[in-house]
């Protein structure tokens, strides 16, 4: 017994070194079945469930407390040799029970019930060189590559966002209005007309093939995707209110570099994704900078549904900047990270040719007391973000925030103000088993500015009330990786 279990930590340890893995918890968890030392597959199971104060978004909804599934998932990995590896995960959280109705809200970040979240087949020829084909993270941002399950503030990044766009969906019906999040990938929910926030669980996701690898061992890791994107598919032309049919099928691109000075005593993490948190098993400082572009062009066909303005194509780009330290100082593991995304040209824009934009940035820090307090380790993490939209808000003379920009009574180009989000998270962590078994406690603090707030009006006029509020979310959420 004792040989069989050092031959799987060797495998699992080999495999890993060679950043065969697409999700760096799982090797190490659940149920592996080995055929031979180089052919095996794990099974894992993983939750998070959850239990939230939901503060009153506007002044037409209420307060609410709300239990339910944030998330319920199977998880299937392993590889046919050294050189080829696959794996599938299944989310089956029922988290539609508590749907929008004006007096609760669900919390946010979930809107599937059963769904295929990721299945890919890679190919390994040296750490320097993987190629995966299939359905996964995409690789553009280290918010799009930190995985759900090692996050140390459980609401993900620009919370707050889909119950207020919730908001704006019930009394404007116009998802033009909806609150671009900038922390999204170009591939899912980052478009005008689009909901927010589409899910935590899928909206970080694209279709493709990505070429990565590690360089200098470990100082630097490089990412190349080519994805469907947000305007590849292509849907049934008779359909004439589907927005997508307006567009000649393109391709997303996507680049990522990561930077880690080994030559000072860092190390490197081989892995596709990326941690929230190592929990002080690793001393690191890891630098990433990213970029993707695709091009939206209208198709030119009788039920097209393009927008008549002048642009008949237009390529949104975005780009990102991070950092992220953490080390271990004698009991105490300090981490910060820190990171900057901007979204340009997210749409046809105006007659006038202004095209909707969306930035954001945040700074995140978590201090882990590595000695056991109880069953468990504490820790205490805090995260500010911001977000903006430019161009996407047209704000009249009486404040009213139009659904049309091109009719107001004052010239566009001089109505538009920003809308923007503003975020405090405060949350203590108690880890039982490192990632396998943990408890998350806090609250966030979310805030708009006057602008959004009336956007969520009646209609966008605040003379017909129904605006938005400053408020507070407190969650209480367990976890299991197994």
């Amino acid at each position: 017994m004792r040989k069989a279990k050092v031959l799987l930590a060797s495998i699992l340890a080999t495999s890993i070194a060679h950043g065969a893995w697409i999700f760096p918890l799982l090797p190490t968890e659940g149920i592996v079945l080995k055929r031979s030392r180089t052919s095996f597959m794990s099974l894992n199971f993983l939750t998070q469930i959850w239990t939230q104060s939901d503060g009153q978004v506007s002044q037409n909804t209420k307060s609410a407390t709300n239990f339910s599934v944030r998330d319920a998932r199977i998880g299937i990995e392993g590889q046919i040799n050294k050189y080829i590896q696959f794996g599938a995960f299944f989310d089956f959280a029922d988290n539609n029970a508590l749907g929008f109705d004006g007096s609760a809200r669900p919390h946010q970040s979930t809107t599937q019930t059963s769904v295929l979240q990721d299945a890919y087949i890679g190919f390994t020829p040296s750490n320097a060189l993987n190629i995966t084909f299939g359905e996964f993270r995409d690789p553009f941002s280290r918010i799009s590559l930190s995985g759900l399950y090692t996050l140390v503030i459980p609401s993900y990044y620009g919370y707050g966002i889909g119950p207020i766009d919730d908001v704006i969906n019930l009394n404007t019906k116009n998802p033009a209005l909806a609150f671009i999040n900038p922390f999204f990938p170009l591939g899912y929910g980052s478009l005008p007309g689009i909901k927010g926030e589409p899910g935590v669980t899928s909206a970080f996701r694209d279709m493709g093939v990505s070429i990565w690898g590690n360089l200098a061992k470990g100082m630097l890791k490089y990412y190349a995707m080519v994805g469907q994107g947000k305007y590849d598919y292509q849907t049934s032309l008779s359909n004439k209110s589907n927005v997508y049919q307006t567009d000649n099928p393109n391709l997303k691109y996507s680049f990522r570099l990561v930077f880690v000075p080994t030559f000072l005593g860092f190390s490197s993490d081989p892995t596709y994704m990326m941690r929230d948190t190592y929990l002080g098993h690793k001393k690191t400082l890891q630098i990433g900078i990213g970029y993707e572009t695709q091009k939206r062009e209208c198709n030119g066909l009788p039920t097209s549904n393009c927008p008549r303005v002048p642009a008949s194509s237009v390529t949104s780009k975005a780009y990102d900047v991070d950092i992220f330290y953490e080390n271990k100082f004698g009991n105490f593991v300090p981490q910060f990270q820190a990171g900057y995304i901007v979204n340009k040209d997210l749409g046809f824009g105006d007659k006038y040719g202004n095209k909707p934009e969306s930035d954001g940035y945040y700074l995140q820090t978590q201090w882990l007391y590595d000695r056991f307090v109880g069953i468990g380790k504490p820790a205490l993490a805090l995260r500010y973000e911001s977000y903006t939209n430019k161009n996407v808000y047209a704000v009249a003379p009486n404040g009213a925030v139009s659904p049309n920009p091109n009719n107001i009574s004052k010239a566009p180009n001089g109505s538009y103000q920003d809308g923007k989000i503003d975020n405090l998270s405060v949350y203590l962590n108690y880890y039982i088993a490192n990632q396998a078994a943990k408890i998350s406690l806090g609250a966030d603090f979310v805030n708009p500015n006057t602008v959004v707030k009336n956007a969520e009006c009646i209609n966008g006029n605040p003379a017909k009330g129904g605006c938005g509020k400053n408020f507070v979310d407190y969650t209480l959420q367990l976890q299991i990786v197994f």
